[in-house]
């Protein structure tokens, strides 16, 4: 028996698809681990919110549109009476040739389930099989010209609902940006201050596995070993560093004047002392 396809665009509402889509993208935030949230600006990280959720809205290839033919069996309700089995009613079966039309789509197949504000009721009918949308015609009793006409019909109602989708969906990212851009102003704060107040017990840190090297603890802990050179009398000898030791002091200096520079508005108003805590943070993992 031949199914006919469901209706397109007959799920969730674009209102509903949108707020889950904003929802979506504000726990992928929160998700972020702390060294992400430190080593990236604001803007980069709204960027990659926003990279990793957008909406594909269809667009049909109706110039790449392929056909193809088959007959089917098909049983239909019978209201006329049978003067040879003396019987009416009932259920008989007719054969149905149909031609399907595969139409290529770019962008995301869900969609077609997502109902705009406004839509047909019943949706246009196709069935959807990977990037192609099928559209089946029965062609008993109909002319070429007719088929094309109900094919182009059903194509039109598909684009007039998508176009309808692709306005009103493209204001997710807009609707994105504010509630992200008030959690990251929130949380890198928080974590920096969080950090200033370990640091300031005076112990070492324990290096975790996962720590990223902007804020991670050496393989192992540096032991800085005073070098006695060799002086004349009457001068006494002073102590000194090597090289290799000097140099990494530089470059942990160095990282954390990176990470100023990539979030200046985590360090807009600190005063001197503020700042300088923050690179004895760093120092006192050597």
């Amino acid at each position: 028996m031949y199914d006919r396809p469901d209706s397109l665009f007959a799920g969730t509402s674009s209102y509903d698809f949108s707020r889950s889509a904003i929802q979506k993208a504000l726990t992928e935030l929160r998700q972020f681990d702390e060294n992400t949230i430190l080593s990236f600006s604001k803007e980069d990280l709204i960027d990659k919110i926003l990279a990793s959720n957008q909406v594909f809205v269809p667009t049909l290839q109706p110039d790449d549109t392929t056909i193809e033919e088959r007959e089917i069996a098909q049983e239909v309700n019978s209201y006329t009476y049978d003067v040879f089995l003396d019987r009416g009613h009932g259920r008989h079966t007719i054969q149905r040739h149909i031609v399907t039309f595969h139409v290529p789509f770019s962008g995301d197949a869900h969609i077609f389930n997502i109902a705009p504000s406004q839509r047909s009721i019943p949706g246009p009918s196709a069935k959807i099989v990977g990037q192609e949308l099928l559209i089946a015609l029965t062609t008993n009793g109909r002319t070429p010209e007719q088929l094309k006409s109900d094919y182009e019909k059903i194509l039109t109602s598909i684009n007039v609902h998508l176009n309808r989708l692709r306005h009103e969906l493209q204001n997710i990212p807009q609707q994105i940006q504010p509630p992200a851009s008030q959690y990251i102003e929130q949380r890198k704060p928080e974590l920096l201050t969080s950090k200033s107040l370990v640091a300031s017990l005076g112990f070492p840190m324990k290096r975790r596995p996962d720590a990223q090297p902007t804020y991670r603890t050496p393989d192992i802990r540096r032991k800085l070993t005073p070098l006695n050179l060799p002086a004349s009398p009457p001068f006494k000898p002073e102590p000194t560093l090597e090289e290799a030791e000097y140099t990494h002091i530089l470059n942990v200096m160095e990282n954390m004047t990176k990470v100023m520079e990539l979030s200046p508005q985590t360090f807009y108003g600190m005063g001197e002392e503020d700042i300088r805590q923050h690179f004895l943070v760093q120092l006192r993992h050597l």
